[in-house]
């Protein structure tokens, strides 16, 4: 069971504001191992992706990025999948953009859209360098989630 709160008041007001502006990746990329392995099964290998999120508010303008990193390594090679997604908050001033508010929402909702990209391309990547596709686990709400308190803001491109 998880410890997952509810969303804040501020968090509440705020999603009816954003917009997505884009999804996508920003990168791909797998390695197999230089070692005989068998092909990597869901069942064969004890995969545990490390998971980091990345948020990026705009300097001037009420926009804001989200990046999930997912890393995973085994016996089979090494594999990194980043999805990113970007968004506009209408009629919202730049400077209540925090990294709290925007981690909250990575947490509520930004998730939902960029975990789809990276189990798709996980899956694909693994079938076409390791010969078998890795399959990233059904997570209910609450089971991936980041402290605000652990990222540093970036500036978008």
């Amino acid at each position: 069971m998880s410890d997952f709160l509810g969303p804040s008041e501020s968090l509440v007001a705020f999603v009816p504001r954003v917009s997505l502006l884009s999804i996508g990746y920003s990168e791909l990329s797998a390695t197999a191992s230089d070692l005989p392995a068998e092909a990597p099964e869901s069942d064969a290998f004890d995969v545990d992706p490390e998971y980091t999120l990345n948020v990026a508010i705009h300097p001037s303008e009420p926009r804001f990025g989200l990046r999930l990193r997912v890393d995973i390594e085994g016996p089979f090679g090494v594999l990194h999948v980043e999805t990113q997604a970007d968004y506009e908050a209408d009629g919202i001033e730049q400077s209540a953009l925090s990294n709290a508010l925007l981690v909250e929402y990575a947490n509520h909702v930004g998730l939902f859209a960029m975990v789809p990209y990276a189990r798709q391309a996980i899956a694909d990547l693994s079938l076409r360098v390791f010969g078998s596709p890795l399959l990233m686990p059904t997570m209910q709400r609450g089971d991936l989630t980041f402290p605000s308190d652990a990222l540093e803001t970036r500036p978008t491109r």
